[in-house]
């Protein structure tokens, strides 16, 4: 079995449609994204009901864990079990710690570290790499029902690139790749495919990355805690075009 067809039956059903074409109907077979729910369980706690793509699913859990404020790095993290319908996380805090870390999640802003780095990036790498993303969506050309989320260094090096049916899930799986393989989060940029709301620069925020492209638009709420946590927010990068929102002396 080659990787097409192991990355298909992984993550696409086929279904019957009925196609209109110039009032012309046809029938065929359509690729759809599949989606997986699994209650998601840190040291026996129900935690959330976690809807995802089946796939980099440790990549994943990992940034959700450090995106949603539950662990700094992926050393905390001391078991992992996936299994049909949950997975079963052990970490380095209490429950009760848990239990606090659950509801600082729920306030509209939660007090995150600042974000601190020396990283600049020019209008042509952003460029290069938002390309590279709309070319590279394998999942979202075929079923039209994901989004994207690629990591990118200061040189313009594609890191990783994670799609999902979730735009949290994608940003996590991009944020649990970089915890995993031990990079220093300061020295990246993110380029996503989905509008800019707090849940979603929060995740950046406690994941350390200083810059976010996006080539939708960022929301209020999402665009305040850019600004006050020190993170670049560029939105509608689409070429020639882009709109810096806040720190735009990291974009030359």
């Amino acid at each position: 079995m080659n990787n097409s067809t192991e990355f298909r039956e992984l993550v696409i059903e086929k279904h019957d449609v009925t196609r209109i074409h110039k009032k012309e109907y046809s029938r065929s077979k359509a690729d759809i994204a599949k989606e997986k729910t699994s209650r998601l369980m840190i040291n026996d706690e129900i935690v959330i009901k976690q809807t995802y793509t089946p796939k980099n699913i440790k990549e994943m859990v990992i940034g959700f864990l450090i995106s949603e404020g539950f662990i700094q790095k992926s050393t905390e993290l001391k078991s992992l079990e996936i299994h049909e319908d949950q997975i079963s996380i052990q970490v380095e805090k209490s429950t009760s710690n848990l239990k606090k870390t659950q509801e600082m999640r729920l306030r509209p802003d939660p007090q995150p570290i600042q974000v601190h780095s020396d990283l600049m990036i020019d209008v042509a790498t952003i460029f290069k790499a938002q390309d590279y993303l709309n070319d590279n969506c394998k999942l979202w050309k075929l079923t039209g029902g994901t989004h994207a989320a690629c990591i990118v260094n200061e040189m313009g090096k594609i890191i990783a690139l994670n799609e999902d049916i979730g735009r949290h899930n994608a940003f996590d799986k991009a944020i649990g790749h970089i915890y995993l393989n031990d990079m220093d989060p300061s020295k990246l940029f993110i380029v996503s495919t989905s509008r800019q709301s707090a849940s979603m620069v929060l995740k950046v925020i406690r994941a350390r990355i200083p810059i976010i492209i996006s080539n939708a638009a960022p929301l209020s709420h999402g665009l305040y805690l850019a600004a006050k946590y020190n993170v670049t927010l560029v939105g509608f990068a689409r070429y020639p075009s882009l709109t810096i929102y806040t720190h735009p002396e990291r974009i030359l």
